[in-house]
């Protein structure tokens, strides 16, 4: 009796997280959005600000970062600091609904946070549980910690050289489409660490 009833709180919580997540989406997509097709950039947003938290809510809880791949969330880290450089400024990458007034800003500024916050629990309270000798993606050449740059260096290369130019600003331009070349291949570092 005790293991089913303390299966069933775990269950119920998570359960709760997830119609909670769910039931704000119906929210923002009943008061903010228009029914068009730019939603779904705004929804896409608030999936991965969802995803950020439920990874922080993971290592917090159970106090272990083991499987994390640091270098994933250094390349999200620069993904969301390149889109906030370009979005904060310009309107020309946003969701022409109500979401792109405001609220595509918050969840791309609080993914940010997330993901900062899920390595500062990596880098202090939770590095003995780090599984460091496991993310090893770039390791070729130079120091393992540096690994990012195989990835970091063409993405920026091709965003200076092919870039939209819906802001009609060079950096802005080329710091959004940075961060959907970094965005395509942030996950790599992970998966390579499996």
């Amino acid at each position: 009796m005790g293991v089913s009833s303390s299966s069933f709180k775990a269950n119920s919580k998570n359960l709760l997280i997830w119609v909670g997540f769910f039931t704000a989406s119906l929210l923002v997509y009943y008061f903010l959005s228009s029914g068009d097709f730019s939603f779904l950039l705004s929804y896409a947003a608030f999936m991965r600000c969802f995803g950020f938290g439920l990874l922080n809510y993971h290592m917090w809880g159970s106090k272990t970062a083991k499987g994390v791949s640091v270098k994933t969330l250094e390349l999200y880290t620069l993904t969301f600091a390149a889109r906030l450089v370009s979005i904060m400024r310009h309107q020309g990458y946003l969701p022409f609904d109500q979401t792109g007034d405001w609220f595509y800003h918050c969840v791309e500024a609080m993914s940010l946070v997330a993901v900062l916050l899920a390595m500062y629990a990596i880098f202090v309270p939770l590095l003995p549980t780090y599984d460091e000798k496991y993310d090893k993606f770039g390791s070729l050449h130079i120091p393992s910690e540096f690994g990012i740059v195989y990835l970091v260096g063409p993405c920026l290369v091709l965003a200076v050289l092919f870039h939209p130019t819906l802001n009609r600003e060079w950096l802005s331009d080329t710091a959004w489409t940075l961060s959907m070349y970094l965005e395509a291949i942030a996950m790599l570092p992970q998966i390579y660490m499996f």
